[in-house]
């Protein structure tokens, strides 16, 4: 119970650093918030008090010394979104707990060979690696990231709910798109998956005309290079409406903001 009762007190102190970060109380920033500050205060705090119980506080420090450095360094890498450095931080935590737990058990308590394999922490390996991939690839660490489609509107041969498989498009490489093609483009606020009808290529410039197969018209601006995120190479029927369900949720409960 002592041990509870710390564990929370530091939490809420934790917590309590973060309390004025975004006013804002809409169901977006509340999810967000939950994953990307809460949960992963809560689970720190616990493998915390757990490492410094069994283990002192020199193990304790060897666990949050490098999350703090990470952070510290934060912009000198890549800028990974809330939803990577927060599962990161979470696989960590389990993976440590499981290693120390394990060597705790092994120096205090008799058990059999079977029994010390059985609790052997190698026996997560698979399971964190497989999240650890699949953190990887939604977060779009790799060649091919998935994407959730939200509308019809290159309806027949993509449909709401479905998830596309989009491989990047860098600089090098931006010239390889042709007609015909699906892209996925940034119009700075939402992701747009439509097909390329037109080419502009000049000694100037190069962009492209994009349509939705479903759409009567032509999108209205020319889609830049530097827009391009990547080139639509399949699509997985369906498996993407759990997502669509929870964006619809989010935005049918975030109380509409009046524009000056």
């Amino acid at each position: 119970i002592f041990y509870i009762l710390i564990t929370v007190l530091f939490i809420l102190t934790d917590l309590g650093i973060y309390a004025f970060i975004n006013q804002s109380t809409t169901s977006v920033t509340m999810f967000t918030n939950f994953f990307q500050i809460i949960l992963p205060i809560i689970v720190r705090n616990i493998v915390l008090t757990y490492l410094i119980t069994t283990s002192g506080f020199l193990t304790a420090l060897t666990y949050i010394l490098p999350l703090s450095l990470i952070k510290i360094l934060l912009p000198i890498f890549p800028n990974y979104d809330w939803f990577f450095t927060a599962s990161f931080e979470i696989i960590l935590a389990i993976s440590i707990f499981a290693a120390i737990n394990y060597v705790h058990i092994k120096r205090d308590y008799k058990f059999s060979k079977k029994s010390l394999k059985k609790n052997s922490p190698l026996t997560i390996i698979p399971p964190v690696i497989l999240i650890a991939l699949t953190v990887s690839f939604m977060a779009g660490l790799f060649t091919y990231s998935p994407l959730g489609i939200m509308s019809n509107s290159m309806y027949p041969d993509i449909k709401r709910g479905d998830v596309v498989i989009v491989k990047k498009v860098t600089k090098e490489n931006i010239e390889t798109i042709k007609e015909n093609d699906i892209i996925k483009y940034s119009d700075g606020s939402h992701y747009i998956v439509h097909r390329v009808i037109e080419i502009n290529d000049t000694n100037t410039k190069l962009e492209f005309r994009t349509k939705g197969d479903y759409n009567n018209a032509a999108d209205v601006d020319w889609v830049k290079p530097e827009q391009i995120h990547g080139i639509v190479k399949f699509s997985v029927p369906k498996v993407g409406f759990p997502a669509v369900w929870l964006s619809e949720y989010f935005t049918n409960t975030t109380p509409n903001v009046e524009t000056k």
